[in-house]
């Protein structure tokens, strides 16, 4: 079986709404078809850096700009999984970054709906526990 290695760059997008730190998530098309709840990520594309493709993506998806991007610590997983009978080794590394402005906008090819919620109904939306993770992390690090 053919193996590919792929690597995508994202933000976890924050903002502090009436006192409460919110996280931006996206309900994204999965290539096999499938939903998942995730943050915005996206492929490098050449001569960009790791953050500024990130920052590339979280506009593409959300229409989201960044105040500010943490850009000290970079929150990875990875996984595996086979499409089209091709394995598929994935990277996913995200930054966290605060917002400016609540205004956003959907990237409909690839984005089903999105909203702010709180790190409470984030953890019980996101789809993969290493996302989860990810979200703890970053709450830990960045809103503690």
């Amino acid at each position: 079986m053919e193996t590919i290695v792929d690597q995508s760059y994202g933000v976890v997008p924050l903002q502090k709404q009436e006192g409460q730190w919110k996280v931006f998530l996206i309900h994204q098309y999965g290539s096999r078809g499938d939903l998942f709840w995730t943050f915005p990520k996206g492929h490098q594309e050449e001569g960009e850096t790791p953050a500024e493709a990130a920052l590339r993506e979280l506009y593409e998806e959300t229409g989201l700009s960044l105040l500010h991007l943490y850009e000290e610590k970079l929150y990875e997983h990875s996984y595996t999984y086979v499409h089209e009978d091709v394995q598929i080794d994935k990277t996913a590394s995200y930054f966290a970054g605060e917002v400016s402005g609540g205004q956003w906008r959907v990237q409909e090819d690839e984005v089903h709906e999105a909203g702010w919620f709180s790190f409470e109904e984030a953890r019980k939306l996101l789809t993969f526990d290493a996302a989860k993770d990810i979200l703890d992390a970053v709450e830990h690090d960045c809103c503690a």
